[in-house]
C-alpha cells in the first residue's frame, strides 16, 4: 500500500495480475482487504489520471509508488452514461477511453 502525498489517496502498491470486466473490477475493489483497510474502491478517472505525467511518454506515469505495467490498461469507476460502460486509461499512450472491453487490469484506492 502506498500513500500519494498530493492526493492523500492510498493505492495498491501492485495492480492485479488478473484482468477483470468493469463490473467485476468494482466488486473486486469493494471486497478488498489490504494493508489493514477494507474501504477500497475503484478509482474514478480523475484519480487515475492523477498518476499521469503529461510530460512523459511510455511510461507516462508520475509516481514510483505503484508498480504499473505501462503496456496495460486500467479500469476507473467513471461511467459513460450513454451505455453504462466504464472508462479506462493506458499509461503508455496517455489516453482515456470510454467503452467496454472484455478484461483489463485493476488498481484500487482508498482514503
Amino acid at each position: 500500500m502506498s500513500l500519494d502525498n498530493e492526493t492523500k489517496l492510498y493505492w495498491q502498491s501492485r495492480p492485479t495480475t488478473k484482468k477483470f470486466s468493469w463490473r467485476d473490477a468494482i466488486k473486486y475493489c469493494r471486497n478488498l482487504n489490504y494493508g489493514g483497510y477494507s474501504d477500497w474502491r475503484l478509482p474514478n478517472i480523475d484519480e487515475l489520471k492523477s498518476l499521469v505525467d503529461y510530460n512523459r511518454y511510455n511510461p507516462a506515469i508520475a509516481t514510483t509508488l505503484i508498480d504499473i505495467k505501462t503496456d496495460d490498461w486500467y479500469w476507473s469507476s467513471s461511467e459513460d452514461i450513454s451505455d453504462s460502460s466504464g472508462s479506462w486509461l493506458s499509461f503508455s499512450k496517455m489516453v482515456v477511453i470510454i467503452g467496454l472491453v472484455s478484461l483489463i487490469r485493476v488498481v484500487c484506492v482508498c482514503r
